[in-house]
């Protein structure tokens, strides 16, 4: 219980801070390198124990599989991105987070403030 308190914290703040941060640092593209989003998490002083997560959310989709075998073989990404959809975007695992911000309000159409959209 105690645990899934931690990560439901860790990941509203992957979502709430790191799409600032990211294109502060690395510019407004729509994804990132693992690297980039490992040097935000530690520059940022965010939790590590969860980057699996905000690899799934932030980083270049091309290869996304190749990249979780390399850095989390104990991970599955389809699952993982399976979880943050079911928790984050209403099921939507298509969901694309749009680096302008997260709302709490989730996946929302049309390429608004939020994530979800055509950006």
């Amino acid at each position: 219980m105690l645990s899934s308190f931690f990560k439901r914290r860790a990941l509203n703040k992957y979502l709430r801070v790191l799409p600032s941060v990211l294109r502060k640092d690395y510019g407004g593209g729509p994804q990132y390198t693992v690297g980039q989003i490992t040097t935000a998490i530690s520059k940022y002083g965010l939790s590590g124990k969860y980057i699996h997560y905000a690899v799934a959310l932030f980083a270049v989709q091309e290869n996304i599989e190749v990249i979780f075998t390399e850095h989390f073989p104990e991970q599955e990404y389809e699952r993982v991105r399976k979880e943050l959809a079911d928790k984050f975007f209403a099921g939507d695992i298509d969901f694309k987070v749009n680096i302008r911000g997260f709302s709490p309000t989730g996946n929302a159409p049309g390429g608004t403030p939020t994530c979800g959209g055509s950006d």
